[in-house]
C-alpha cells in the first residue's frame, strides 16, 4: 500500500478544550494498492537482532511523543520526608510538589502499606486521619502531572508517632484569701459587722449577717457576727473566722472540722 497526505490542518485546540498546550490536527490521505494486494496485510515480523533496546521501549518513545508541545518535565518533589505525629491527634502533612510546566495540575496517590485510618486527598496530597498506635510507619506518595505523556515522582514518607506531651501544671493563681483577715467586730446603728481587711487591694469589707463574702477562691454567706468571731456558710457548711485570723486559714480549718 502507498499513502499520500492530501491535506493537513493544524490549529490551537483551545476552542474545544482548556488545555492550552494541545493542537487540533485534521488530516486527509489517499491510499493506493496493487490489484493483487490482500485487504489485510500480514504483520511484519521485526528483526530483534537489530534492536539496541526492547521493542516496547521504542514503541513508548514513539507513541508517547508529543509533537506539538515542549517535552513534559516531571514534578519536583523531595525524595524523602520525616513527619512527626502525636498519638490520637490528626496528622498535619501535605507534600509540596511543584510542576515546572505551566497549566499542569498534580494528582496524588499512596503506595505501600498505609496505617489504618490514613487517607490522602488526590488533589492536594494532604494526609487525613489519626494513628492510634505508637511507632514508625513508612509508605510512598506518588505525584503525577497532567502533561503528555504524564510524568510521576515518588516521595518516601516516614511518620513517627509519639506519645502526647505531658500537659503543663495549671497556673497557680494568687490566693487573695491568704492576704485577708478579720480585723474587727463592730456593733453600731447598722447592727453587728465583721470587718475583713484585704491587703491585696487595701480595702475593708464591712459585712453584716446575710451579706455575701468573696475573697479569691473563698466565698460564702455571713450567718452570724459574734463578739470574737464571725460564722460563714459555704456550700451548706458553716465555718468560723476568729479575730485577727487569716481568712484562708479559717476556711481550711473549717473544711477539716
Amino acid at each position: 500500500f502507498l499513502h499520500r497526505i492530501t491535506s493537513l490542518s493544524v490549529a490551537p485546540a483551545g476552542a474545544q478544550t482548556k488545555d492550552l498546550d494541545r493542537l487540533s490536527v485534521t488530516l486527509q490521505s489517499e491510499v493506493m494498492s496493487i490489484p493483487s494486494a490482500q485487504e489485510v496485510q500480514p504483520t511484519l515480523q521485526p528483526d530483534y537482532t537489530l534492536l539496541a533496546k526492547p521493542l516496547d521501549d521504542y514503541r513508548k518513545s514513539i507513541v508517547g511523543r508529543n509533537l506539538f508541545s515542549p517535552p513534559n518535565n516531571p514534578p519536583k518533589l523531595a525524595t524523602t520526608r520525616n513527619v512527626d505525629a502525636v498519638q490520637g491527634l490528626r496528622i498535619d502533612y501535605a507534600p509540596d510538589a511543584k510542576d515546572p510546566d505551566a497549566h499542569h495540575y498534580i494528582s496524588y496517590q499512596i503506595e505501600g502499606e498505609v496505617p489504618e485510618g490514613i487517607t490522602i486527598d488526590p488533589r492536594t496530597g494532604k494526609l487525613n486521619g489519626t494513628i492510634r498506635e505508637l511507632g514508625d510507619y513508612k509508605f510512598s506518595i506518588i505525584a503525577t502531572d497532567s502533561g503528555f505523556p504524564a510524568k510521576s515522582v515518588t516521595q518516601l514518607v516516614t511518620i513517627r508517632v509519639k506519645e502526647p506531651p505531658v500537659p503543663p501544671p495549671p497556673e497557680r493563681k494568687f490566693d487573695v484569701a491568704s492576704q485577708s483577715k478579720l480585723t474587727g467586730l463592730v456593733t453600731g446603728k447598722n447592727g453587728a459587722e465583721g470587718w475583713v481587711f484585704s491587703r491585696t487591694d487595701g480595702k475593708t469589707l464591712k459585712l453584716k449577717e446575710g451579706d455575701e463574702m468573696k475573697l479569691g477562691d473563698v466565698s460564702g454567706k455571713v450567718k452570724k457576727v459574734g463578739a470574737t468571731y464571725m460564722v460563714v456558710e459555704t456550700d451548706g457548711k458553716e465555718w468560723t473566722i476568729g479575730i485577727d485570723e487569716i481568712v484562708s486559714d479559717a476556711f481550711k480549718r473549717g473544711q477539716v472540722d
